[in-house]
């Protein structure tokens, strides 16, 4: 079956082997980036020649190479990394433990959050060839690579430091980063262990890491600045400056906000998907409600477009578009079973993302570091199983920070069970969220607000009185009804036409749609004042 790739310029494409890259149009720049690979792993001396023991095995290697490109879509670098085939090391001889934490989306959001209420500047740095700085604890050995070109004194390589493709790398560098990190000062969250915490007297510095990429926000610049020179004798990093493009993300700061979208990948998504897949005009909502959803049963085949097109929207859905959590949902659950009519599904939440390419969330500045949430179900959703799609979007600095929209796991026999499981997700979400926000010393006082608009929940919340008819799913409410008692959470009443996790939950009409984005705090690039990434304002 075919694949199918994201587009993005019309360069000539990324090579997927040695030999495509050496025969080339930009074979020049792919050589010197094979240079500077070979020349990193020499000076933190990954490789030794070695025999190869009796029993033991060599791994195979890849290169792989790539193009980073700045905010504008220009290349700034050329990529090349030797990668070891682990996929053939043996479970406890070649690596044991493999963990490897990395920053939740939701922290990340937070500390933006955190960075537009407050004033803080905000910059990233990455490690160059982070992997290459953890120590292999296990003997691993592999084959000499296409490409080496220095002289070779034994028959296979042993791996000395971690390298990019064994199963053990990322945990390695995870480890060599911690030590580092607690060196210097900083506490690691209990709420999440890629973020760390250093307060001096009344300065501190946020930064969250995921593998080698990081994000700090700090109070104070000169204390920033002499932090990221403290980690860079450690280890060598590249200081990029105030954040513009993070893990996909998209940023741009103006006097009073910090706007975050993803118009590049987006504009990119509708090129590959919305040409003959799509339409030229732009759908207004992306997805049509159950009344308008006649559209032929005949079997969709073509799986392999299908899951690409699904996955691609899922990426968005989650970092920086939850307006279309809902229709991206629904198209994912029909992926096994695919017809012509999920297709055109699929194709509108394309047509409404044309419309809206430069659609993100913007974070206010002087809004408030105090955060709550909505939460909400549409009950009996799936009339297969029986099950409810459960919701919630937890808010801060006036936009969107976290947000699910899934199927639950249980059949809910009436609304407001549906409603009691979903306020129960919520409610851990929320007692999460004040974990990391304790860990930030960001004051939330008294309890964390749950807006529902079923007021047998918010009864049943506040009533100890045990329920009979609720015994079946006590579980929930007897969590909730405990977090509303000692004081963590309360629960208020919010009616249905302001309840923003409505969203999550089902298609909307168009005016109710909209105004419910507007509470997830969406806003389209073009109606902010024109500006750039600055540091403290």
């Amino acid at each position: 079956m075919p694949g199918y790739a994201m587009i993005s310029t019309d360069r000539p494409a990324v090579p997927i082997s040695y030999e495509e890259a050496t025969n080339n149009p930009e074979a020049d720049k792919w050589k010197e980036a094979i240079k500077d690979e070979l020349n990193a792993m020499d000076r933190h001396q990954v490789l030794a020649d070695s025999g190869l023991p009796q029993g033991a095995r060599a791994l195979g290697s890849k290169w792989v190479f790539a193009r980073k490109e700045n905010a504008k879509g220009e290349v700034i670098r050329y990529k090349a990394r030797l990668v070891a085939q682990g996929f053939a090391q043996r479970s406890g001889i070649d690596y044991n433990e493999t963990f490897d934490p990395v920053a939740r989306s939701t922290t990340i959001l937070f500390l933006i959050a955190t960075a537009a209420s407050q004033g803080l500047c905000l910059e990233q740095f990455d490690y160059d060839s982070a992997f290459l700085n953890g120590t292999m604890t296990e003997k691993v050995y592999m084959k000499y690579p296409k490409g080496w070109d220095r002289p070779q004194t034994g028959q296979v390589f042993r791996l000395v430091k971690s390298m990019y493709g064994t199963k053990q790398a990322p945990r390695e560098w995870n480890s060599a980063v911690n030590t580092l990190m607690v060196s210097c000062g900083y506490e690691r969250s209990d709420a999440d262990l890629c973020l760390y915490i250093k307060r001096v007297d009344k300065m501190f510095v946020y930064i969250t890491l995921y593998v080698d990429d990081g994000l700090a926000a700090s109070n104070d610049q000169a204390f920033l600045d002499s932090e990221i020179q403290a980690f860079n004798k450690v280890y060598q990093l590249k200081r990029l400056g105030p954040v513009k493009v993070f893990l996909g993300l998209e940023f741009m700061r103006t006097p009073k906000s910090i706007f975050m979208h993803q118009s590049r990948y987006i504009r990119s998504l509708v090129a590959t998907y919305g040409g003959d897949h799509g339409s030229k005009h732009p759908a207004k909502v992306p997805m049509e409600s159950r009344s308008n959803m006649e559209h032929s049963m005949e079997p969709f085949d073509d799986i392999a477009l299908y899951q690409s097109a699904v996955g691609a929207l899922q990426y968005a859905a989650h970092r920086a578009r939850p307006d279309i959590v809902t229709s991206v949902r629904a198209a994912a659950s029909k992926v096994s079973a695919r017809t012509q009519a999920d297709w055109i599904a699929v194709k509108r939440i394309i047509r409404y993302l044309k419309g809206t390419i430069d659609w993100g969330l913007k974070y206010n500045f002087e809004g408030s570091t105090v955060f709550e949430l909505y939460s909400d179900a549409s009950w009996e959703d799936d009339m297969s199983t029986g099950k409810s799609i459960g919701a919630f979007v937890s808010i801060m600095a006036g936009a969107a920070i976290s947000w699910q929209s899934k199927q639950q796991s249980m059949v809910a026999t009436s609304t407001t069970e549906a409603e009691i499981l979903a306020a129960s997700a919520a409610a851990k979400e929320a007692m999460w969220l004040r974990r990391l926000a304790a860990d930030l010393k960001i004051q939330q006082p008294g309890s964390t607000l749950i807006w529902e608009d079923n007021q047998a929940v918010i009864a049943i919340a506040l009533n100890p009185a045990h329920h009979g008819r609720t015994k079946h799913y006590s579980v929930h409410h007897f969590y909730i009804r405990k977090r509303v008692t000692v004081g963590d959470i309360r629960i208020k009443y919010c009616k249905t036409g302001a309840m923003t996790a409505d969203l999550l939950t089902k298609p909307l009409a168009r005016n109710l749609f909209e105004l419910h984005r507007e509470g997830l705090g969406m806003v389209s690039l073009g109606t902010l004042t024109s500006g750039s990434v600055v540091g403290i304002m």
